[in-house]
């Protein structure tokens, strides 16, 4: 972790380097690293270590913006991005960092399009919303699920059974947590042509209708066939 906290500048944002419908030379390199490391060990430790020589030439971040945005995974109860945090309920987790820096943090963290802030007259931030992609970036390493690759089994469902489009359906059956479940619904969401995505105001899921049509067919067929997803990563 604290190599991967090494600063140097911004290069590009997390939202370039997961580039999950074209997979990147990041996400390829990670694929390789789970591959790699599935037969070796099935620790927390040991996968952070074999993580920090794959990608930290690559990933750019201040070590306080990635310790931010590993509490902000670990700490999501529903994996969902309109979920905020206060800023206050922030500081009296970081006790030990001075005030502009964390804030420092959290505007790095909205540069890299992991975070979305809220302002207020009294205050420069005030809420803060984790993004979807802050979820696919971290959850593999944090809570052992791989978005992409659970969007990938939520694909293959819904090509086979467009009534899968119907999310209550489809959490009925996977069973899975939501906080599991949401960012990998929320990786379908941009494959869906929008005028087929429910808009519907609720607290639950990140939509909770695809009304499945034959464009969304083909970029969800086109997503399963491109997508890089290791075989095994095991987790514990």
């Amino acid at each position: 972790m604290e190599a991967l906290a090494q600063f140097t500048p911004v290069t590009a944002g997390l939202a370039h380097i997961y580039q999950f419908a074209y997979p990147s030379d990041m996400e390829a390199k990670l694929a390789v690293w789970r591959t790699e490391i599935s037969n070796l060990s099935n620790t927390h430790e040991a996968r952070i270590c074999q993580l920090e020589e794959k990608i930290t030439p690559l990933l750019r971040i201040s070590k306080t913006a990635l310790e931010l945005a590993l509490w902000l995974t670990k700490t999501s109860n529903d994996g969902l991005c309109s979920t905020a945090t206060e800023f206050n309920d922030l500081q009296a987790d970081f006790m030990e960092i001075d005030e502009g820096k964390l804030q420092e943090a959290c505007y790095e963290l909205k540069h890299l399009e992991l975070v979305e802030l809220v302002a207020t007259l009294d205050s420069p931030i005030y809420l803060l919303y984790p993004t979807y992609k802050l979820f696919w970036a971290l959850d593999l390493y944090i809570i052992g699920n791989d978005p992409n690759k659970d969007a990938v089994e939520i694909a293959k469902l819904m090509v086979n059974d467009k009534s899968f489009g119907d999310i209550q359906k489809l959490d009925n059956k996977l069973k899975w947590p939501n906080r599991r479940l949401n960012p990998a619904i929320a990786r379908i969401i941009p494959l869906i042509t929008d005028s087929h995505v429910s808009k519907e105001k609720q607290n639950t899921y990140p939509t909770k209708y695809f009304n499945i049509g034959p464009e969304d067919q083909f970029k969800l067929k086109r997503f399963i066939n491109e997508t890089v997803v290791p075989e095994s990563t095991n987790h514990p």
